[in-house]
């Protein structure tokens, strides 16, 4: 029996159930046109068609969000992110905070998301955890001074089709701006400042080559880039590759010794400085 009163007419509502899809639209309302809502007609099998939202704990768009909690309860929306971060950071970004998806942590979640990249231009280490909705990202040395992206897809995994929504992060790494060179080393195996580490000199100047002298004169270390700047150069341990008339397998002994930095670029003239080793 339709709900238009017709015997004739069977459309799946429950003839004895004014409101089979319980959204609070009586059948012969959702059929005929509600008088309350402006003659809508709607399906009376479908607890989502008019109203999304008549059904707290269902799942109209079918993203894994309960509609009483969905800010869009008919269609599932993701929205862009942006972050800024450098290279020596994993940058972190919750990508789900401004989306309609929760993350499979949350005791809210009806569903299951899954997260991967579709695309973007970011070359750095990149990792999704639907656990959290966490997005990690490990910058290129390279990448510093530009803005890079990632577009993912998220979709909840639980229904069939998937629903899926796809947006874009955009990641800005601060440029590096200038050398940080210690004045001393003290290679005693601690692990700390057992080496001699210039930080971003392999980034700015990739094909750099320097070398150390004792106060005689002698080579102690020579070295030359290989002009990536995502490679770590071989620095300084305190041991010398040079000509001395020393042990090569012994450290050298305590006193000032001199670098020159040479940074092998147009109109940057070499760099000196002296650097004290404490055994």
């Amino acid at each position: 029996n339709g709900p238009d009163g017709d015997p004739t007419t069977d459309d799946g509502t429950d003839p004895n159930n004014p409101d089979t899809d319980g959204d609070g639209i009586t059948d012969g309302d959702e059929v005929n046109g509600n008088p309350n809502n402006g003659g809508i007609i709607s399906n009376p099998n479908n607890p989502c068609d008019p109203n999304s939202g008549s059904i707290p704990t269902g799942d109209c768009d079918g993203d894994g969000v309960p509609n009483g909690i969905d800010p869009n309860p008919s269609s599932p929306e993701t929205s862009d992110d942006s972050e800024v971060g450098s290279v020596d950071d994993i940058i972190e970004i919750d990508i789900l905070s401004n989306d309609d998806y929760l993350s499979n942590n949350d005791s809210d979640s009806i569903g299951t998301i899954d997260i991967v990249q579709v695309g973007g231009n970011a070359g750095g280490t990149i990792d999704f955890d639907p656990l959290t909705g966490i997005l990690s990202y490990r910058p290129l040395t390279i990448e510093q001074g530009t803005t890079v992206t990632i577009e993912y897809r998220v979709c909840n995994t639980d229904v069939n089709p998937e629903v899926c929504s796809t947006s874009t992060v955009f990641i800005t790494i601060n440029p590096i701006e200038s050398l940080i060179i210690p004045e001393g080393i003290s290679p005693n195996g601690d692990g700390i400042n057992d080496v001699f580490v210039i930080e971003n000199l392999e980034i700015l100047y990739p094909n750099f080559s320097m070398e150390i002298i004792n106060r005689w004169g002698n080579i102690v270390y020579k070295y030359t880039h290989n002009g990536d700047a995502n490679t770590s150069p071989q620095w300084w341990d305190g041991y010398s590759n040079g000509r001395m008339t020393l042990n090569s397998n012994e450290i050298v002994p305590t006193g000032t010794y001199f670098y020159s930095i040479y940074f092998n670029q147009e109109g940057k003239e070499p760099q000196a400085g002296w650097i004290y080793l404490r055994k």
